[in-house]
């Protein structure tokens, strides 16, 4: 079950300052869903509504309450590129999405300004809508006001407002890779937690790679979800809850404070602030993401114009039923390409936050010079042979990404799960790709 206070993205383009024929390249925005008012689910915390200002992402007034938007609409904005070599030319009028220009994926490099030029171009349009979205929910939306008790706070989150301990001392999580992991990144330490059931009967908590969770009770399968009577002998002052299961706050908010915090519909690094602000940990959330963001600037320093005319696509298969999705935005590859801004194939250009499967058929739409599959398996035995499947199924292996050996797995059980330590790791595994200097960037032509 989806928040009624859920982003959608919706496809935009960036035109170029070349003729109006040129190609552009398309990029996501956000519209508002028009829930009412008093339903409003959005995150609270100055951080997290600058992580969702980032370039390419919602605006800080489409995901703030009241409360928090006068904070947000001073929030730093992403770290800004050298200056231009040459002065910005205005954006000319945008021509419609579904024009040929639009469809194209790829600029001709004397039709295109500065890249920091375009980002310049880019911000100025941002910060209009910005300004006028922040005018319009000030208005439509009032401020919430709820009493705590002392010791307790007022929290906003993904199922609505909850007063929580000002500093909780025994964290129950719902969730282990997007629940107990975040958590532990920031050195907090759960009492408990769910957790996954391998084929072989074994108790596990996944994606915990470099963790201790010894002591740490194991209270159910994430899937279960949890036995009520397991949780309350954890007798916890704080539940921590993903959007599923749904029913969470009735089945355990007579137990403890009940916490959802949705990883699915918003930024994974808005998700993230949110775990920190839970927790007092925003500090350290910051200094994570600043090693994240240098790290990809270091990356696209290496890649310099290489960057610009690379199309990358990067997809997550399930050959056994012939089909496959594109990258979720909204997880750590969704961050990860959000920072690097790659050229992405058309066909990955509009992806919401839902899941959208596609049919292995349409597979030649997805090649570009590089294809990247997110492969991994639930138990975390390292033998699974997705990618075997996938790159020796007869349509895959018809394509020229294909043909040119550029296919690459992304081990997910190294970048799948709700912690800034993945996204960088997921970052690594994608940047030893990019630099190689034996890569065909040119499988993909206009």
């Amino acid at each position: 079950m989806r928040g009624s206070g859920s982003l959608r993205p919706s496809l935009t383009c960036r035109s170029t300052t070349g003729p109006s024929s040129a190609p552009r390249r398309c990029r996501n925005s956000t519209a508002t869903s028009s829930s009412p008012p008093s339903t409003d689910r959005r995150p609270t915390h100055p951080r997290t509504c600058a992580a969702i200002s980032r370039r390419w992402c919602p605006g800080p007034a489409t995901c703030c309450t009241p409360a928090a938007r006068g904070r947000c609409s001073s929030s730093r904005a992403r770290r800004p590129r050298p200056p231009p070599t040459t002065p910005c030319s205005p954006p000319p009028t945008p021509s419609s999405p579904s024009s040929p220009a639009a469809r194209s994926s790829r600029c001709p490099t004397d039709s295109r300004p500065p890249t920091s030029c375009r980002t310049k171009i880019i911000r100025r349009q941002e910060m209009k809508t910005l300004h006028k979205t922040i005018a319009l929910l000030l208005v439509a939306t009032p401020a919430a006001a709820q009493d705590c008790p002392e010791g307790q706070r007022l929290f906003q989150h993904y199922a609505g407002e909850t007063c929580i301990p000002e500093n909780p001392q025994r964290i129950v999580t719902l969730q282990d890779q997007n629940g107990l992991l975040p958590l532990m990144e920031l050195g907090v330490r759960p009492v408990g937690s769910a957790g996954h059931i391998t084929s072989e009967g074994e108790r596990i908590f996944r994606r915990m790679e470099g963790y201790d969770t010894s002591g740490i009770e194991w209270i159910g399968t994430y899937g279960g979800p949890p036995e009520a009577e397991a949780v309350a002998a954890m007798e916890p002052d704080l539940i921590v809850a993903s959007p599923w299961p749904p029913e969470a706050p009735e089945l355990y908010g007579e137990i403890a404070p009940v916490v959802v915090i949705d990883m699915f519909e918003q930024p994974l690094d808005a998700a993230l602030y949110q775990f920190a602000d839970l927790v007092g940990r925003t500090d350290r959330a910051a200094e994570l993401e600043a090693e994240f963001l240098a790290r990809a600037e270091e990356v696209r320093d290496r890649l310099g114009t290489a960057l610009e005319t690379t199309t990358v696509s990067v997809l997550t298969s399930s050959i056994e039923d012939g089909q496959f999705y594109p990258a979720d935005p909204t997880q750590a590859l969704g961050l990860i390409l959000r920072e690097l801004d790659p050229i992405r194939p058309q066909a990955e250009s509009d992806l919401g936050s839902d899941r959208e499967y596609r049919s292995i058929e349409t597979i030649g739409d997805h090649s570009g010079d590089v294809m990247f599959q997110l492969v991994f398996d639930a138990d975390e035995r390292g033998d699974s042979d997705e990618f075997g499947a996938f790159t020796s199924h007869p349509l895959v292996a018809a394509t020229p990404v294909a043909q040119a050996g550029q296919i690459y797995p992304l081990d997910g059980s190294r970048m799948v799960g709700s912690a800034w330590g993945k996204v960088m790791n997921g970052l690594d595994q994608i940047a030893d790709v990019l630099t190689r200097e034996d890569l065909n960037r040119d499988l993909v032509t206009e």
